[in-house]
């Protein structure tokens, strides 16, 4: 369960692996907790959004009658 959102800067850290590693990882938030507020309101409104501008194809899905049936369908000429 993700209880919050992880922030890395990957030019110093491409692995991510500060938030292990790192004995000071969480003083970002806790030296600045003024910002978390309004980040949630940009990410809301940014969220909204999405409401606005629906995908504009379904997502792929991996069932397997679903990709067998191609099959069958592509080796009988369909």
């Amino acid at each position: 369960m993700i209880q919050k959102t992880l922030t890395f800067h990957l030019r110093r850290d491409p692995f991510e692996k500060a938030q292990i590693d790192a004995n000071v990882y969480h003083d970002w938030f806790l030296d600045r907790p003024y910002v978390i507020v309004p980040m949630q309101q940009i990410a809301g409104r940014f969220f909204e959004t999405l409401a606005e501008y629906p995908p504009s194809q379904s997502p792929g899905s991996f069932n397997l009658d679903k990709i067998q049936q191609q099959i069958e369908n592509a080796a009988s000429g369909k």
